[in-house]
């Protein structure tokens, strides 16, 4: 067989010599503008201004889809996005007049949620 390929497959074999000569480079890739992340608790790595209008642009959304299904479940992978959630279900305590719960469901997720439409097993009435 001339080529590397298998005959049953088509595939190259990676292993070869000449699969390794015909193989491209990796290319390499300058970064730009590249912020190093602060330590756990630090500051966020936005401005005021893009903070606040986070803050109104999840106001708004996780609002709407409690109003229409009672909870949301949204990502917060990092301690200030789980900070903005909590000031946001405060806010929306506060907009509303009725208590917006919030718990995280895992390390990545929080749910905000109204009375009736959060967790079974913590909000179950004792028997």
């Amino acid at each position: 067989m001339d080529s590397p390929a298998d005959a049953a497959t088509g595939c190259v074999d990676s292993l070869s010599e000449t699969a390794a000569t015909n193989r491209e480079k990796p290319v390499i890739r300058d970064l730009y503008d590249v912020r190093v992340q602060p330590a756990e608790g630090g500051s966020t790595p936005l401005t005021e201004e893009e903070e606040q209008r986070a803050r109104v642009v999840l106001f708004s959304d996780l609002g709407n889809a409690i109003a229409e299904r009672g909870w949301v479940r949204f990502p917060a992978y990092s301690p200030e996005e789980r900070r903005r959630l909590v000031d946001v279900a405060h806010r929306l305590s506060a907009h509303w007049g009725q208590h917006v719960f919030i718990e995280a469901e895992d390390e990545c997720a929080m749910k905000l949620y109204l009375a009736g439409h959060g967790s079974q097993s913590m909000h179950a009435p004792l028997p």
